[in-house]
């Protein structure tokens, strides 16, 4: 599941940094990160950016991906 607050960016620069090509956030049941609608669009933005800024320190060429946050049954099926 996806952690909360900055942990989730750092999250995503680790990952970035050991060569991570995609990251898809899930939304569990007792996650305390809650996104609906536009804010997870928001959200999915702020984090890709992250990611871009993650790859050009560490001379990475492409970025990896981060996906748009599914509910666990969603991304089960």
């Amino acid at each position: 599941g996806a952690p909360a607050n900055e942990r989730f960016d750092w999250l995503i620069e680790k990952a970035c940094e050991l060569g991570a090509h995609a990251i898809q956030p899930l939304l569990c049941e007792r996650s305390v990160l809650r996104v609906q609608g536009e804010r997870a669009e928001r959200k999915q933005a702020h984090w890709q950016a992250v990611a871009v800024a993650a790859a050009e320190q560490c001379g990475r060429t492409r970025p990896l991906d981060v996906r748009a946050p599914l509910a666990l049954p969603a991304w089960l099926a």
